[in-house]
């Protein structure tokens, strides 16, 4: 699609689009009280990318909703055309009429276009069809901070933001470099799910456009239900403090207003609950911490000290690696640093299933009954399942790679078993040729099965250019991570 980064500056600044055809403009699409609503949708802006031929009757539903008070942008270029040969002599000269209607800045025009809310940027520049589909990778694209806005970029911001608040807004007013979302309503529920597509963690407040309701996270992996404890009120909205880790997706849901009492700004950790008497939560570092908290119309301060809180603890020593690969191969290593398989010759492009044990000693000052304890397993790559002291304490299948062990935990010695799995390419991948039809499938297929060699010359002539993946196995640090819990006590 000839739309250059419009998209990626529409989102990176807080509005969510859909792209919409003729036929849904023509069929399904009506115009009401300044919205443009398809079917369960409603729309407040269309915008027009260098859009030059647009069908006539394409052109009649804009100007209808121009002039019930709705916006259109365009962009690069104005509808100078319609499509088709039926009647286009008579066609071209409808578009063109509306087209100068609409967006017209002769001085008598002026005035009468703005009222209708009908924008021409002519310096926008975007590729045309041509430049496009030279440069299209359907692939994985690498992630990319955004850029510093254009003149006509923040002008064309600008025009939105005069008519429409952002949807979805850094409390900073910077641009979002990997922040993304998706809103819907349902009844009285505002519905946003978040993703952070950097490979970064996020802690910072998000503005959404939404008032007079409480905010809630929804956790999709697990059901769990919480309320989101820390946020501010905002003349524009909701600002909510957002913590998502390098890749990681939540929802947060907006609700009917139910207590007055949370929190605007913490320096704890997490927060887990907020009473009148004070805010439980969890700390990750030795010093002062503090929340301000609105409870009643009035603003309240807590406070408390954490100290003997001991930094992460490295698990090292000597890691007892079996490896059972995909083929029949076994392969055993005492390691004294963890690595990727690849660097080792003999299992660089193997497909399996590495079990790493490791005994490691855990000092008394981890101990402690106010203490939360985080396995962090580092870099995995791909599927982690681990014990301790014999004790399943879960599965790690995504970025943070990280389980709750406080219960498993014992003082002195401690034994530690991780499980990894990795994908089926790196074995794909180093095969000769593709192997006969499986023994189990012969009474069926027979072992010249004519679409499964169909399938194997296809492979070798056009799906054999992938590599090995970089990385297999645990890569480590493995940490012991501490947190303290601790309740901060209010007082005016």
């Amino acid at each position: 699609m000839p739309y250059g980064d419009l998209g990626q500056l529409l989102v990176a600044n807080g509005y969510d689009f859909d792209l919409v055809n003729d036929d849904v403009l023509q069929n399904s699409a009506n115009v009401a009280q300044g919205q443009l609503k398809i079917r369960s949708l409603s729309y407040r802006c269309l915008v027009l990318p260098n859009s030059r031929a647009v069908p006539v009757e394409t052109m009649r539903v804009i100007e209808r909703f121009v002039n019930h008070g709705g916006l259109v942008i365009a962009l690069d270029t104005l509808p100078s055309a319609s499509v088709g040969m039926r009647d286009h002599q008579s066609a071209d000269s409808e578009v063109n009429a509306i087209t100068n209607r609409l967006f017209s800045t002769s001085d008598d025009r002026r005035v009468d276009a703005r009222a209708h809310h009908a924008y021409f940027i002519d310096d926008y520049k975007l590729p045309s069809y041509e430049q496009t589909v030279q440069t299209f990778d359907p692939g994985p694209q690498e992630s990319k901070a955004s850029v510093h806005l254009t003149a006509p970029q923040k002008h064309f911001l600008d025009l939105l933001k005069s008519h429409i608040q952002p949807d979805f807004e850094l409390s900073t007013s910077e641009v979002s470099s990997g922040l993304t979302f998706l809103h819907r309503k349902f009844g009285d529920y505002d519905i946003y799910f978040i993703t952070n597509l950097e490979d970064k963690a996020v802690d910072q407040f998000i503005r959404f456009r939404v008032s007079g309701k409480t905010p809630e996270w929804w956790d999709a992996m697990t059901g769990d239900i919480r309320p989101a404890l820390v946020y501010i009120d905002h003349p524009l909205g909701v600002e909510v403090r957002v913590q998502l880790e390098a890749y990681e997706s939540k929802c947060v849901v907006f609700g009917e207003r139910h207590g007055s009492i949370h929190i605007t700004d913490t320096s704890l950790h997490t927060v887990s609950e907020v009473t009148e008497q004070g805010v439980s939560g969890l700390a990750a570092m030795n010093g002062d911490v503090g929340a301000e908290i609105v409870w009643g119309g009035r603003r309240y301060h807590a406070q408390a000290t954490v100290n003997n809180l001991p930094e992460p603890l490295v698990i090292t020593g000597n890691w007892q690696l079996e490896l059972k690969c995909i083929g029949g191969k076994s392969v055993s290593r005492t390691l004294t640093r963890l690595s990727s398989w690849t660097e080792d010759p003999e299992m660089a492009g193997v497909s399996g299933s590495g079990r790493y044990r490791v005994r490691f000693e855990l000092p008394e000052p981890y101990l402690r009954e106010d203490f939360e304890l985080v396995l962090d397993l580092g870099i995995v790559c791909d599927v982690a399942t681990v014990s301790l002291n014999g004790k399943t304490a879960g599965v790690a299948w995504m970025l943070p790679y990280r389980l709750k062990v406080t219960d498993k935990m014992r003082p002195g010695s401690n034994s530690l078993e991780i499980s990894v799995v990795n994908s089926l390419i790196n074995y794909v991948a180093t095969l000769p040729g593709l192997p006969a039809v499986p023994s189990y499938l012969v009474s069926h297929y027979g072992s010249t099965e004519s679409s499964y060699r169909a399938g194997e010359s296809e492979w070798n002539a056009r799906e054999r250019d992938f590599h090995p993946l970089p990385a297999s196995g645990l890569l480590g640090p493995v940490r012991l991570v501490p947190y303290r819990r601790v309740t901060l006590f209010l007082h005016g």
